[in-house]
């Protein structure tokens, strides 16, 4: 009689252990809205960085089409930005990216939102330096049938 108790104590213990213990297996139905993606190897994510890197290599050597590949022509940004390279230009103004920082990446009915912090040292040509720290949030637009990413617009991230 003993030996049958224990016997019943163990497996009522072992049942409620293992029913306490057992996992829901997830369930793979795709992405959930709002979950966290990697875009960091993205095809918009190599836009941004090659955009970063040839605006200020634009601004200093006078030439918008070190840069204008990587806008998009209906852009707001591209006129923005073509006018910034010449009107920098013609007052000797240089520029040195010093740091920029993509702090995330969303994607939105196929288009990309960067929050980026950039560092931009601007030299004039009196001598003077300033460092400026800007927040913004880039809107990188991708082709549905090409897979082809360019720089839409810009805003203020605040």
């Amino acid at each position: 009689m003993y030996r049958r108790a224990t016997l019943g104590a163990l497996l009522s213990m072992m049942l409620l252990v293992s029913a306490c213990t057992a996992k829901e297996e997830p369930r793979s139905e795709g992405t959930a809205l709002g979950e966290q993606m990697d875009y960091s190897k993205s095809g918009a994510n190599r836009t941004m960085n090659a955009y970063e890197e040839s605006m200020v290599e634009a601004v200093n050597k006078n030439r918008f089409s070190l840069v204008e590949g990587l806008l998009d022509p209906d852009g707001p940004l591209y006129r923005q930005q073509e006018s910034l390279v010449r009107r920098l230009s013609s007052k000797n103004i240089k520029e040195k990216l010093i740091r920029y920082q993509i702090m995330n990446i969303q994607k939105m009915n196929g288009n990309y939102k960067f929050y980026i912090i950039e560092k931009i040292g601007v030299y004039y040509p009196d001598g003077r330096v300033d460092m400026n720290e800007y927040e913004w949030i880039y809107t990188v637009t991708e082709d549905a049938g090409t897979g082809q990413t360019k720089v839409y617009s810009i805003e203020r991230w605040v």
